[in-house]
């Protein structure tokens, strides 16, 4: 992005800072086998992870947010620490992609032994940065799998000709 001036625009100047950002955070954490875009599939259930690498030794799920709502615990998709993972209230807009995505991954490989992070960066400046590691209960785990299995059959049995992916006229 570029204004008439033929300058970089602030928010792109910012978010080149913020892959700065990212590549320290990398190195800094001595990420490895890192993969971009890694699909996960289990059973017909499917995501795809921004990054899969292994953190202190162990295969992590990273997932890559920029938002405009860095330190906001009032918007349902403000970043918050504190308010994200709320035990009386959590929210779980953000949190669904972080199950889900832990689900398959245990799932297909029969091992709980995965972690999740959010790596959120800010579009409001260039220095706001933060990792958020998420764990779940068992509990929470069942509940995911049973309402995709509950929602699956609802949708199959409702519009039993349903294609996951339709034909472009």
């Amino acid at each position: 992005d570029v204004t008439k001036a033929n300058k970089m625009t602030a928010p792109y100047i910012r978010m080149e800072k913020q892959v700065e950002n990212y590549n320290e955070a990398v190195k800094h954490y001595k990420l490895t086998d890192l993969e971009a875009g890694v699909d996960l599939t289990y059973e017909g259930f499917s995501g795809t992870a921004d990054i899969v690498a292994k953190v202190d030794g162990r295969i992590s799920i990273i997932d890559l947010k920029t938002t405009g709502l860095f330190s906001d615990k009032w918007s349902e998709f403000g970043w918050d620490t504190e308010s994200i993972t709320n035990e009386f209230k959590p929210k779980e807009r953000i949190l669904t992609q972080a199950i889900h995505y832990l689900w398959i991954t245990q799932k297909k490989y029969k091992t709980k032994e995965v972690d999740f992070y959010f790596w959120i960066f800010s579009t409001t400046n260039a220095h706001d940065f933060k990792i958020i590691k998420v764990n779940f209960s068992d509990e929470v785990f069942e509940t995911h799998e049973k309402n995709l299995h509950l929602t699956k059959d609802l949708l199959t049995n409702a519009y039993p000709n349903l294609s996951a992916y339709p034909d472009l006229k």
